[in-house]
């Protein structure tokens, strides 16, 4: 029941986070790469339609080499302007997951409105009332690639918006995103192990969640 519970709560907390973020990084004067981050993956999929065509298209002995360019001359450098325009809205999206799953979480008593209205709080392993420090960290391993993916895995792509390298950035791009799937599965199996008590994020952070008297 717990494990039902759990994913519920956290289901209505991301959309709480993700309807406040959206609302926030969808104002011009708060994001001002909104129209050019919405131009970048229009062009983005433009350029996935034009890959597929190469595809399609190209004689097998010229596959690998006409793939190569096209990746390396178009579609990676718009990856590349994507993930920089992609800034602000990542930005507002960890500016509110945090303030509410760490401040708001702290002084509401371990609870979010989702653990609220789930009867769940958060608390340290040993059953005392968790710290600021123990939210912070728990929400840095907690996410969802349904939504930005894993917290910490969207700080570091928000450094790769500054990289000028395309091979770099494709290695570490990729890397990060393994990492946050690999993340996400290592949350769902202690889930289930744990019986919801706890996930990876709450091993991390020395926490644990428990039913709300």
């Amino acid at each position: 029941m717990k494990i039902k519970k759990r994913i519920g709560a956290f289901l209505l907390d991301m959309f709480i986070v993700m309807l406040i973020s959206v609302t926030l990084a969808n104002l011009s004067y708060l994001n001002p790469y909104k129209d050019k981050y919405t131009e970048a993956s229009s062009n983005y999929i433009d350029l996935l339609d034009e890959y597929d065509e190469l595809i399609k298209n190209t004689n097998p002995k010229e596959y690998v080499n006409e793939v190569f360019n096209f990746a390396n001359k178009k579609l990676v450098p718009q990856l590349m302007i994507i993930e920089k325009y992609n800034v602000f809205n990542s930005l507002w999206y960890l500016i509110i997951f945090m303030l509410y799953n760490v401040l708001f979480a702290y002084f509401n008593d371990g609870q979010t409105l989702g653990k609220k209205i789930f009867k769940l709080r958060v608390v340290k392993k040993d059953g005392e009332k968790a710290s600021i420090w123990n939210f912070l960290v728990r929400s840095l391993f907690n996410g969802s690639t349904f939504f930005f993916g894993i917290n910490l895995v969207v700080i570091i792509r928000i450094l790769l918006s500054i990289l000028s390298n395309k091979l770099l950035f494709l290695i570490l791009f990729y890397g990060v995103e393994s990492l946050s799937l690999l993340l996400e599965i290592s949350l769902l199996v202690t889930l289930f192990v744990s019986k919801g008590s706890r996930i990876t994020s709450d091993y991390i952070a020395k926490t644990q969640v428990i039913d709300a008297n």
